[in-house]
């Protein structure tokens, strides 16, 4: 990569960013002003606590408070936050924009934050455990369009990223669930360890919502693993990317099965697309045996009711749109090893999926010889 497209921002892991110094208050120094953009749940719990720490004498503080939802990641949210810059007059370099919630709200607020005046620094402080891992530490925004997730979208730096696990303590075990699906996902192509911590420790780590050692060992080696792949190929100039594990079928799941969160319904596509290696004779069975064992105990979902063969199909014609006309599919080889395939039959989805059903009611089926 050239010099002059480097991209360079730091990310900082931190504990209980309310207590003591841990703050990197550094990150404040050069602005005027700062503009907390918080999603309206964590405003009700934490806003008072942000706005104490963000605040300074020579600064300025505004607030503004955003409903975020999977159905109101759209246009019309991304005009109420640039409608919110405008009428505070926000500007260029003097002015930080601090973006406090989960993924949807970072998306929201990152993508209005790159858009408007050609770019306003952005600064994230991810709240659930999927923003902390996943979407709040790489470059991509985006918002939803006409009934296509993340259709809309750009590819913007934030300037500074801080990572707190003492957010987690307050989320339901349903979100910490959710971000245990997007840690097993990167452990699964990059990092057999981080999956063996995720296999020996799920329980408590879902117990404590993951405030415990192991809780924090998850998310350093999570970021960790996700900037390795991440970093080569920022842009996404090469469509090959082994993050995108579990995000073949699951846009469709989301949308289309009804009260699916976004863990859930990668966890389904990850259920899937391990049986598919099975069905492929790629990867071992024992090794697909453990990781159903584990999305279980983790209480993910590997089946759902209403999921169909014509979703299945439909998610991997979508895939291909997206991937430059090749489905170019990651697929595990083995636990932290993956490869990307460009072809699915029909018959090998059918076989997937009835296997994958045989798996949730306890049973394992012989497998026929795959077409």
């Amino acid at each position: 990569m050239s010099r002059q497209n480097a991209i360079d921002y730091p990310i900082h892991l931190v504990q209980c960013i309310f207590k003591g110094e841990s703050f990197p208050e550094c990150l404040l120094d050069p602005f005027d002003r700062i503009i907390l953009v918080a999603d309206a749940t964590v405003n009700e719990i934490y806003g008072d606590a942000i706005r104490r720490l963000l605040a300074a004498p020579h600064r300025h503080l505004e607030t503004i408070v955003l409903r975020a939802s999977e159905k109101q990641k759209d246009l019309f949210a991304v005009t109420e936050v640039v409608s919110s810059f405008e009428n505070l007059g926000v500007r260029r370099r003097r002015d930080l924009v601090v973006a406090a919630g989960g993924g949807i709200t970072l998306d929201v607020v990152a993508f209005s934050a790159n858009i408007f005046r050609r770019g306003i620094p952005c600064m994230r402080l991810p709240t659930t455990l999927v923003a902390e891992i996943d979407a709040g530490i790489g470059i991509k925004n985006a918002v939803n369009f006409r009934q296509s997730k993340s259709r809309l979208g750009t590819f913007s730096a934030p300037y500074a990223v801080v990572v707190d696990p003492c957010f987690l303590s307050t989320l339901s075990d349903r979100q910490i669930r959710n971000g245990l699906s997007e840690a097993l996902k990167i452990a699964l192509v990059a990092d057999r360890q981080l999956f063996g911590l995720i296999e020996e420790h799920g329980v408590d780590l879902l117990r404590t919502k993951l405030q415990c050692a192991q809780g924090a060992e998850l998310i350093r080696r999570a970021i960790r693993a996700m900037l390795l792949e991440l970093s080569p190929n920022l842009y996404e100039r090469i469509l090959d990317r082994f993050p995108d594990y579990g995000h073949t079928f699951s846009p469709i799941f989301e949308f289309e099965l009804s009260d699916l969160e976004h863990g859930e319904a990668v966890a389904l596509d990850m259920a899937i697309a391990t049986a598919l290696a099975v069905v492929l004779g790629i990867l071992d069975i024992e090794d697909a045996k453990r990781i159903v064992a584990t999305q279980h105990a983790l209480g993910l979902p590997i089946v759902r009711a209403g999921l169909t063969m014509e979703m299945l199909l439909r998610g991997a014609h979508e895939a291909e749109q997206h991937r430059g006309g090749q489905l170019r599919m990651p697929i595990l080889c083995g636990i932290g090893e993956a490869m990307f395939i460009d072809e699915i039959s029909e018959p090998q989805l059918e076989e997937a999926l009835a296997l994958i059903r045989s798996w949730s009611s306890g049973r394992i089926p012989e497998l026929r010889k795959s077409a």
